[in-house]
């Protein structure tokens, strides 16, 4: 548990690397901006609720683990490359509410069991492989351009919808 540390802004790349973690309390952090690649790579996470990091803007590093949900905070901006790679997170992800939320990086959601995702018009890129999933069904961007480029993202079996606000 990472509970009250006033003054952390960052949790450094690998700082959790291979620690074979099953649970994770984050709260208390008001300071808390970043989290780096791989900070918690590799261990054995299966959920992941940051909805109480109130100021954290930066996600990377949760990627080889067994997260089946998850549930970030709206100051969200960036979701970095690989940040969530080879883990297990099933069903439907739904963005609409990070409406700070820019970049989703390449590879962030790869291999995993998403069958849709809804991201928010405030997305701007969404790097390769974002998405590359073979149970993929669906991806709904809220968004008033007709395109971000790469898509499909790695999701060739999706079917895109741009939808207008």
């Amino acid at each position: 548990e990472l509970n009250g540390l006033l003054s952390l802004e960052k949790i450094d790349e690998s700082a959790f690397y291979d620690n074979k973690i099953t649970s994770l309390t984050l709260k208390n952090l008001p300071s808390l901006k970043t989290i780096e690649k791989e900070a918690f790579y590799d261990n054995n996470l299966t959920k992941l609720d940051l909805s109480q990091v109130v100021n954290l803007t930066t996600l990377n590093g949760f990627s080889g683990n067994q997260i089946t949900d998850i549930n970030l905070p709206t100051s969200i901006i960036k979701i970095g490359s690989g940040a969530f790679w080879n883990n297990k997170i099933v069903g439907k992800l739904d963005f609409s509410k990070l409406t700070n939320l820019t970049t989703i990086g390449a590879n962030a959601f790869n291999l995993n069991d998403l069958t849709n995702v809804i991201i928010p018009n405030s997305v701007t890129t969404i790097g390769d492989d974002a998405f590359k999933i073979s149970s993929i069904t669906s991806i709904e961007i809220d968004n008033i351009k007709d395109s971000i480029e790469g898509a499909p993202w790695g999701a060739d079996n999706a079917t895109i919808t741009w939808k207008r606000s």
